[in-house]
């Protein structure tokens, strides 16, 4: 799980203890490369994509390295990764899709 603003309660202790293991970064090796983080990465290496929450509503500009999976951008449902990859893909190659929401621009990359 990587760990949010809201993981941790007063005391250090963690809200959710199902987990087997706790990350503030995460990183998914593939093509391209994700980089999960709860809140959005200012510095981004070439080549990765990030993929945070945090920011709930805000949608960063198509061209942005950054993918906002906060629950609105995804109408409070999950996503796979093989549909984020696609996304950070078409990101990275400098066609960045609009749409409204992050679940606005995955379906974009979908209709024929």
């Amino acid at each position: 799980m990587v760990l949010g603003n809201h993981d941790l309660m007063r005391a250090g202790a963690m809200r959710v203890t199902e987990f087997d293991e706790t990350k503030a970064l995460l990183t998914s090796p593939g093509n391209p490369t994700l980089v999960f983080t709860h809140v959005p990465l200012l510095n981004v290496l070439d080549g990765c994509v990030n993929v945070h929450g945090h920011t709930h509503e805000k949608l960063l500009a198509p061209d942005s390295p950054r993918i906002n999976v906060s629950v609105e951008q995804l109408e409070y449902r999950l996503i796979g990764m093989s549909r984020l990859r696609r996304l950070a893909r078409v990101i990275l190659a400098g066609d960045g899709p609009g749409g409204e929401t992050t679940m606005d621009r995955v379906r974009t990359l979908e209709c024929p």
